[in-house]
């Protein structure tokens, strides 16, 4: 009744199916948020499968075999074990390769990012602050972080005071020169502040230091 009664609850409360934390609504992986809220669901149904897995397998065995009740019982238990393992083979693949979110990837990934991230080190004051939206993780807290991505007016109105003080730099998706004017022009304009790329630092991202208009100009 307990397990019955937590799981209606975080079926309801977290269920909305109205978000995917994937880019691709198709696929699901191990870093989707039902795993982090529904574990409580998860690891109180194990008791369950055991238990389901040991009577199935005793009720077919007991029907389709006449032998006598030791071999069945062998017989039961090395079924039971290859259920196990056949469910066990499923989730360490899934847990380790069986998505782009695997740890097996992750590895891989976090090395890749950890090199940007000494990149972007390398071309920012220690006093500087960063804004991105997902890399937070990679650079904090080595530099100070404003969650986030530009334009937006929350952070815009926060920048306008900022930049007088320390040297802000934003981190996002590679922006070509076009879409740089039309942001500079038309959106942070009315910040008095302006963005200049300082590098690229991969085939996505790009590592942008956004200015004061007066000493963007003097210089």
């Amino acid at each position: 009744m307990v397990w019955l009664t937590l799981s209606v609850i975080l079926i309801f409360y977290y269920g909305s199916w109205s978000f995917n934390d994937n880019p691709d609504p198709t696929h699901f992986t191990i870093g989707n948020s039902y795993t982090r809220y529904w574990l409580p669901i998860y690891l109180m149904l194990l008791p369950l499968v055991a238990l389901a897995i040991e009577k199935i397998t005793r009720i077919v065995l007991l029907i389709t075999n006449k032998s006598k009740a030791k071999i069945r019982k062998i017989i039961a238990g090395g079924i039971q074990a290859l259920v196990v393992l056949y469910f066990v083979y499923l989730g360490i693949n899934f847990v380790l390769f069986g998505s782009e979110e695997g740890l097996a990837y992750l590895y891989y990934n976090n090395l890749s990012e950890r090199a940007n991230a000494e990149k972007v080190w390398s071309l920012t004051e220690k006093e500087g602050i960063i804004i991105t939206q997902y890399y937070d993780k990679f650079f904090f807290p080595e530099r100070r972080i404003i969650m986030g991505k530009l334009p937006n007016d929350e952070i815009l109105t926060a920048v306008e005071k900022l930049v007088n003080y320390y040297p802000v730099y934003y981190y996002n998706f590679y922006l070509n020169d076009k879409d740089v004017a039309y942001l500079n022009e038309r959106k942070f304009a009315p910040y008095n502040v302006k963005m200049k790329l300082v590098s690229k630092i991969n085939a996505k991202f790009g590592l942008y230091k956004i200015e004061a208009i007066k000493s963007y100009e003097t210089k």
